[in-house]
């Protein structure tokens, strides 16, 4: 598994907030450690390929307006097909924005359907039951049988799934963050403002909450609290800070309402992009400097609303450390 942290920044200071002002920005973050459990403890190794962010709908408006992405932690394999019953699901959606709660309804049944998929390929195949009335002929079988059956419906229980955090910019343009388990629940987590997933994850939300992270903080303190978060999680759980991966879901333009005909938020809507600042290694940098680099990023949004993530990833490079002669 790895950790995953998502977090808002940018929310107006209000207590009506209705629609999104368009300067908001949602921060994805996750390492890119696979942990593995085997005899003897949890066993970590770095796989450098493993991206673990999927762009789930990618188009919606009929315009190329980017919606929603996910980060997942537990098997990729099981994550991509949920994304992929999630796509086939949503097909219908290109002419619309969808509401947040019907891409939270979605992503439960698509978690469900493949869950129930693998439930019975995994255990009840085994023994050749179906799945109408599993429950009832499990019941019934003699009690030796029945007890291998109940110890493979537990093992599936524990080992099998993904958790999720799913974000992007609701038909109200307001940045939305959703949390789901790998028995298909969904709960939002856009009134705190952050959520986190994974092995660790309990570390990284407590390392937030003592830094008291808001979404209506600025991009730089967010940025910072998020990688802060990610590393603390990492020394607790005696993980060495390998290769990180940041993304920012932000405004790109701003698009005519008539181009979404329906859109319930009147006046414009927005079009979003996702931009990937870097893939770094956490330690390398140090904290402060951090600080600069998301300030170099964030000045370049601000200067152009098609801004090039190119400002701070040269900036990254200029200010890594040289690779050690050892």
């Amino acid at each position: 598994m790895t950790i995953g942290v998502a977090a808002i920044s940018g929310r107006p200071k209000i207590e009506q907030y209705s629609r999104g002002t368009g300067n908001e920005l949602i921060v994805m973050a996750a390492d890119r450690q696979v942990t593995f459990g085997v005899e003897g403890g949890p066993q970590v190794r770095s796989e450098s390929a493993w991206i673990k962010k999927i762009g789930l709908l990618q188009k919606t408006g009929g315009c190329g307006r980017c919606g929603w992405h996910l980060l997942y932690a537990g098997e990729t394999d099981e994550a991509r097909r949920i994304a992929r019953e999630f796509r086939q699901d949503t097909e219908d959606w290109d002419s619309r924005i969808p509401e947040s709660e019907e891409i939270a309804d979605a992503v439960g049944r698509a978690i469900q359907t493949v869950r129930t998929r693998a439930f019975h390929e995994q255990v009840l195949k085994r023994w050749e039951i179906s799945l109408d009335n599993w429950p009832m002929v499990v019941g019934s079988l003699p009690l030796p049988i029945s007890t291998d059956v109940n110890d493979a419906i537990k093992a599936f229980d524990r080992d099998w799934g993904c958790d999720f955090l799913i974000c992007g910019f609701d038909q109200y343009d307001r940045p939305t963050i959703l949390r789901a388990n790998s028995l298909g629940g969904v709960y939002s987590e856009s009134g705190q403002g952050y959520a986190t997933i994974g092995m660790g994850e309990d570390l990284a939300r407590s390392r937030l909450l003592v830094r008291n992270l808001k979404a209506t903080d600025s991009f730089e303190d967010v940025f910072f609290t998020v990688f802060d978060g990610l590393q603390q999680a990492q020394i607790e759980i005696s993980v060495s800070s390998g290769l990180a991966d940041v993304w920012v879901l932000h405004r790109f333009r701003e698009l005519p309402a008539q181009t979404f005909g329906t859109d319930p938020a009147s006046d414009a809507s927005m079009a979003y992009k996702m931009t990937a600042l870097a893939a770094a290694e956490t330690v390398a940098i140090p904290n402060g400097e951090w600080r600069q680099y998301a300030r170099a990023f964030a000045d370049g949004l601000r200067n152009s609303a098609n801004a090039s993530p190119n400002r701070p990833r040269r900036f990254l490079r200029d200010r890594a450390p040289a690779p050690s002669a050892e």
